[in-house]
């Protein structure tokens, strides 16, 4: 049984005897430990004794005891001969704990590596590696992960004993987690050798991605820890060995490594393939066990055959001569059997004929199961707002689905026996309508550097956008070309912050040396350099007026510089940590601040001299501050994968916007205050609605952690730097439209206008609003008098539209004001005929009535429904209408006569909805889950579909398709005169009701308090798969994703 039971962390142990143990000197120095080479008195032994070393503040000290408790009880019961056994386990007179251990005399891999002079030496210690492999497939088979593996914790003895060390990170699987230790005060080690204490658990120069990411680890990432000692075995050096903390992390993060053979030519191909094969960035493209690399490194060692590597033929066969001489022989007297046996070829070939059928069949399931992965990957891509993923899969599903009619493995009457391929058709080209439709930023360029990026910001005239990069230079490039303008080198080490002042002239720089650098941006001249932090600067901000630039720094200061004299004007103290984030208020009035202290800081101009005062207080460090352009709302990015928006002047949360994966870099508002951005450890740019939180796209081109994002000043672009060295840019537009219930009252019913260009909505406190989609704002607001459920509808030309919820009322949209108010108590629905020369009520009673529209006056009062009458529709000419009710029925009416035409009867309960086709067609729909196309003429079915649950329909499109709103959250597209399912559309669980626009380009969506519009492109179904796939490409799946048509396309999207 594993060693998980919580035992493991029990602070309770014995005292030292005392006079036990004779101290006789120190054997080594670790992190936060001492090992000592004492006499044990009792059993007249040297034996090595690790003892913990005095560490401050009560919850380090108490975490730090916690992880040495579980590496002795976790070493203790590891029995190998490669693991070092610990005999006693205890506490020290003076309080510090300690456990004793057999004393190895020799030197760690990593002291014998460097005294290496060249391969031939390091080679010699293959064998040691070995014995690593194969006492961590043991630890891993107890269920223990050691995850700092590197060659310093391999001790190699005088007589070539190999015995794994330092087990204080070890992982009990279903055991308990001691946990990193993350007290702001501890200094993180500069030597890359040592084990650093923070987030991301390890060693960074050998660290795995998904911990220097904080992601899930397992057995594998102890594969990708033997990986880097194979590595420095290889080529003499640490994977991830120059650089400083961060840095190391960065490259740790997308395993931005030097191929072996790159670093080392003369490394056995062989094991150059082992290493490639441990060090991959995904685990699940690793050995999945440290016994199958234990397996490889046997196979070279003993001359057998690695897997990893793909051998040439001459070499397989020199390898097989030499191994199995005997074979040899043995085959070429086989060889002249083989001569007799063509007799049996003919036989042979009427067999193959009959296989290759069976091939072939077998062929086209493969490319049907590809076809189905690459529309799963692509529909959980729109799930996650990655349009261009999602139509690129989508694309690629229906390039490699035999049952598509345009894709090249296509085969007649595929689909009927493999119905399988015609709903993964329907699955694929919705994703694909759904990703190429919808809101999205696009990719434009990517702009390149030799170097891990940081934040970024754009010129105030948008021209020009700077970077941060960790080799201390910033780089401006040319916003609408890409060229490179100007490199500012400072003074080599890492820079953290780049900042325009508000006029363009000016970039302010800072970084690790502490100072702060004011360039021209023009021409890159050096300005001033700025002096005062004691240690380095985090971020930078300008006043709004340009006169004032805030640095803060980690020296727990925020520092403020007057721009005229360049000197300091006063220093602000308070925070209790690094400060990593500075910004003024829009208007000048405030600035503000936060870091590791957790909180938020506000500092008023009257008062520079005080310690400000705390605006808000949050569980983790803060990296990011953006301050909304209106100056009423703050969005911070912290050490979690929540964006939390404050409200500006009292700092309690109104918005938490969720969707990262991993930790928040930087935050950004766009120009109009209507979305909100942030970059990430996820490698993502994650883009919101501020006034809904929804998530509206998600940018994933990185393959490393996203440092900065930042809006152009025009807000038609979103730039984003990351550790890979490029800055991504992309184009967009104006976010999804969205329009709220006025008073927090709940919106009950919307309508398109006929010509798709305006949107009705009637809410519970019986206003109606009529919204401009393409200027995006409220045209009237008609304050009726309707009581209950209010429906509305527009008139054909759309200058009227009409309200019926107990009352029913026409207003003008032209005037604002009421044309007709008619006296019902009880209607249900109102609609006006094409023509304008009538208006249409239905009610609860079940009546039909037809009125002026000018006088109010009935015209025709039509009676024939049991119950309430749901729904109404004017047939194209104005001569039929069609009322739909409660009792079940499609009554038809002759509207110059005011009789009953027909009775259409096809629904097993209510009918709820009815609509015509411009080509007079009828659809009718209701909560029996039946929708049914109708010729009214003959009262004739034309298509009938059993959906199972309530369901209303509308004819979008001219009437070429019929649309389905079912209760199970899609709106099904069917093709009106064949009846075949072209399109699912997912749409929010929350949603009321909705409305499809006349041509079939959007969905209405009404949520409760607000409406929202989801763009749709039928279009898109007559769209050959390959031109949707370059679509894509150009949308920036082709950055990401480079194989066409086969599983590396979709072996390289996995997250």
């Amino acid at each position: 049984m594993p060693p998980g039971n919580l035992e493991l962390l029990s602070t309770e142990v014995t005292t030292e005897q005392p006079r036990r143990y004779d101290d006789h000197g120190v054997e080594g120095k670790g992190g936060q430990a001492c090992v000592l080479n004492v006499l044990d008195r009792h059993l007249g032994r040297h034996v090595a004794l690790k003892e913990m070393d005095a560490i401050e503040g009560e919850s380090t000290a108490k975490l730090a005891e916690s992880r040495f408790l579980v590496e002795a009880r976790v070493t203790g019961r590891l029995e190998h001969p490669n693991i070092v056994p610990v005999h006693e386990l205890g506490r020290r007179p003076n309080g510090r704990l300690y456990y004793t251990m057999r004393l190895v005399r020799g030197e760690t891999l990593s002291t014998r590596l460097r005294a290496c002079p060249g391969l031939k030496e390091r080679l010699a210690l293959l064998g040691a590696f070995w014995d690593t492999c194969k006492a961590i497939a043991y630890a891993h088979s107890r269920g223990v992960i050691h995850r700092d593996l590197k060659p310093a914790n391999v001790m190699v003895g005088k007589y070539g004993e190999t015995v794994l060390l330092d087990w204080g990170l070890a992982k009990i699987k279903g055991g308990p987690e001691a946990g990193p230790i993350t007290d702001p005060a501890i200094v993180l080690p500069k030597n890359p050798e040592l084990t650093g204490d923070g987030t991301a658990m390890g060693t960074p120069s050998y660290m795995s991605p998904e911990q220097a990411l904080s992601e899930e680890i397992d057995e594998r990432t102890d594969v990708w820890g033997l990986g880097t000692i194979l590595y420095r075995i290889l080529t003499g050096e640490a994977p991830f060995a120059t650089g400083d903390h961060d840095e190391r992390i960065a490259r740790a993060s997308y395993a931005g490594l030097r191929p072996v053979l790159a670093a080392c030519p003369e490394a056995p191909p062989e094991l150059a393939a082992i290493a490639h094969k441990a060090l991959q960035r995904y685990p699940r493209h690793r050995y999945q066990t440290a016994g199958e690399l234990a397996q490889e490194i046997g196979a070279f060692m003993t001359g057998g055959r690695v897997r990893a590597y793909t051998y040439g033929p001459w070499a397989l066969l020199r390898r097989f001569a030499a191994d199995h001489r005997g074979v040899m022989i043995a085959s070429m007297v086989a060889l002249l059997a083989v001569v007799g046996a063509l007799v049996a070829v003919t036989v042979a070939l009427r067999q193959q004929t009959q296989a290759r059928a069976q091939e072939q069949q077998e062929r086209l399931k493969a490319e049907l199961n590809l076809a189905g992965a690459y529309a799963e990957r692509a529909d959980r891509h729109l799930t996650d707002f990655r349009y261009a993923s999602a139509l690129g899969f989508a694309a690629l599903s229906l390039v490699h689905n035999p049952a598509h009619p345009a894709s090249p493995a296509y085969r007649p009457g595929f689909d009927q026996s493999f119905p399988h391929g015609r709903d993964l058709r329907v699955q694929a080209t919705s994703t694909a309508v759904q990703a190429r439709g919808h809101f999205g930023f696009t990719f434009e360029r990517a702009l390149l550097s030799e170097d891990a990026l940081g934040p970024l910001a754009f010129s105030p005239d948008g021209r020009a956008i700077a970077a941060a990069a960790y080799d201390g230079a910033v780089r401006l490039w040319d916003t609408e070309t890409g060229e490179l303008r100007l490199r500012l080198a400072s003074d080599g080490l890492v820079t953290y912050a780049a900042v325009f002042s508000p006029d363009g002239a000016c970039l302010a720089t800072a970084g690790k040396s502490g100072h702060v650098i004011l360039w021209r941006a023009a021409d890159g001249a050096r300005l001033a350099q700025l002096e005062g932090h004691a240690g380095p600067v985090r971020a930078l901000a300008f006043s709004p007026d340009g006169a004032l630039l805030a640095s803060a720094g980690a020296d727990r200061t925020v520092r403020l510089w007057d721009l005229a004299t360049r000197k300091t004007r006063t220093v602000l103290r308070g925070h209790q940590g690094e400060v990593r984030a500075v910004v003024f208020h829009p208007n000048g009035t405030r600035l503000l601040s936060a870091g590791v202290d957790r909180t938020l800081r506000a500092w008023d101009p009257a008062a520079w001299d005080s310690a400000g005062f705390v605006l808000a207080a949050f569980a983790f460090s803060v990296r990011s501050i953006a301050v909304s352009p209106d100056g009423a709302r703050i969005a911070i990015g912290c050490d979690e994968p929540t964006v939390t928006v404050l409200d500006a002047n009292t700092g309690e949360p109104s918005q938490l916007l969720t969707g990262n994966a991993s930790f928040v870099r930087q935050v950004a508002w766009s120009p109009d205050g209507s979305l909100v951005a942030s970059a990430g450890l996820d490698r993502t740019v994650r883009v919101w609605s501020a006034l809904s939180g929804e998530p509206i796209s998600t940018l994933e081109e990185h393959p490393a952690v996203v440092s900065g994002v930042a809006f152009s000043p025009g807000g038609e672009r979103i730039a984003s730097a990351a550790f890979d060295g490029t800055v991504r840019v992309w184009r967009g537009g104006a976010s999804p439209l969205l329009g709220l219930a006025a008073d927090g009252s709940t919106l009950l019913d919307l309508c398109y206008s006929p010509d798709g260009k305006r949107l009705a909505t009637a809410a519970r406190d019986g206003t109606i609003r009529v919204w401009d989609l393409a200027a995006r704002r409220e045209l009237r607001a008609f304050r009726g008098s309707l009581t209950t459920d209010a429906r509305v509808s527009f008139a054909r030309d759309g200058s009227v539209v009409a309200g019926a919820g107990g009352a029913a009322e026409l207003f003008s949209i032209e005037t604002g004001k009421r044309l007709l108010s008619l006296p019902l108590k009880d209607a249900t629905v109102a609609r006006i005929s094409p023509s304008g020369t009538s208006v249409a009520t239905g009610g609860d009673g079940g009546a039909v009535t037809l009125w002026d529209p000018h006088s109010g006056a009935i015209l025709l009062a039509l009676s024939g429904h049991s119950g309430t009458v749901f729904d109404l529709a004017f047939s194209p000419d104005s001569r039929t209408l069609a009322s739909a009710g409660k009792d079940g029925a499609v009554r038809l009416w002759d509207l110059e006569t005011g009789r009953l035409r027909s009775e259409l009867k096809g629904h097993a309960s209510w009918v709820t909805s009815v609509d015509f086709a411009p080509d007079g067609r009828l659809a009718s729909a209701g909560k029996d889950g039946r929708t049914i196309v109708w010729d009214p003429a003959t009262g004739r079915e034309l298509l009938h579909r059993e959906l199972g649950q309530w369901t209303s329909t509308r004819f979008a499109a001219a009437g070429r398709y019929l649309a389905t709103d079912c209760a199970d959250q899609y709106v099904r597209f069917w093709d009106a005169s064949s009846g075949e399912l072209k399109l699912l559309v997912r749409t929010p669980r929350e949603r009321v009701s909705l409305d499809v626009s006349p041509d079939g380009s959007a969905l209405a969506v009404n949520l409760g308090r607000a409406y929202s519009i989801y763009p749709i492109d039928l279009q898109s179904l007559e769209v050959e798969p390959t031109s949707l796939l370059s679509e894509a490409r150009r949308r920036g799946f082709a950055e990401t994703f480079t194989a066409e048509g086969s599983a590396a396309a979709l072996e390289s999207a996995q997250p």
